[in-house]
């Protein structure tokens, strides 16, 4: 990995098939408001899009089996 922090942990998310989480981070590492977040609060917010966006596609396939009869 690169010796920038910002840039590995980028590396790291994308790694783990979190594109969303990794661009969260990315846009959220630039912000002048980074300074204001609790490490908790962080570290939420880098995630819970990437969660909500997981969420929506397991409903997704859910009601897609669903309609198709495999459920």
């Amino acid at each position: 990995m690169k010796n920038n922090p910002t840039t590995d942990i980028y590396e790291m998310l994308d790694t783990l098939s979190l594109p969303v989480a990794a661009q969260r981070f990315m846009e959220l590492s630039k912000s002048p408001e980074l300074g204001s977040y609790t490490a908790l609060q962080f570290v939420r917010e880098v995630l819970e899009p990437q969660y909500i966006e997981t969420l929506n596609n397991l409903n997704i396939t859910v009601r897609q089996s669903r309609q198709s009869g495999v459920a």
